[in-house]
């Protein structure tokens, strides 16, 4: 999905480098289209999760899809979706991973949110400053290395098809 994967560089924008901008982005429109996906179509948002989180080569990639999409996804549109969520989450590390950068539990429906705790605690994460979900157990944190070993080795989208999810 050509727009997912502008939406996943478009937030490389947002780096280290202060020569590269948001505002010179040429993938800008991404994020001004993904607006009305948020909005109005959880079927298509979650869709388009599963294709940006395949185009997220680095951990800095996976914080921006949590921080906004999934994180909207999981706030808007968690009980409608979190059956899928789970049936994904559990047959990938990688859709695992990036539920642990979410951030929105003061505004998930509750129970949501707490499944969403109980998925992360499955895997690793992407770190351990407590604003992610948590299901009370230990937090461990996948390395750098590995977490672009992950990021590079597994298809959510592949592993959605595989257990009929799309």
């Amino acid at each position: 999905m050509k727009h997912a994967t502008a939406y996943v560089a478009y937030g490389r924008c947002f780096g280290d480098d202060p020569e590269v901008t948001a505002d010179d982005s040429p993938d800008a429109w991404s994020h001004e289209c993904l607006s009305t996906i948020e909005d109005d179509d959880p079927e298509l948002l979650m869709s388009f999760v599963m294709a940006a989180a395949d185009a997220c080569r680095s951990v800095q990639d996976i914080a921006f899809l949590a921080a906004g999409p999934v994180e909207n996804l999981i706030i808007r549109f968690g009980p409608q979706v979190i059956d899928r969520i789970e049936r994904l989450a559990t047959a990938s590390a990688k859709f695992t991973y990036l539920l642990s950068g979410v951030w929105g539990g003061s505004h998930a429906d509750p129970e949501v949110w707490a499944r969403v705790g109980r998925l992360v605690g499955l895997g690793a994460r992407i770190d351990n400053d407590g604003r992610g979900p948590w299901d009370g157990r230990p937090v461990s944190v996948l390395s750098h290395a590995d977490a672009v070993a992950l990021l590079i080795s597994e298809s959510v989208t592949g592993i959605a098809k595989a257990i009929g999810l799309i």
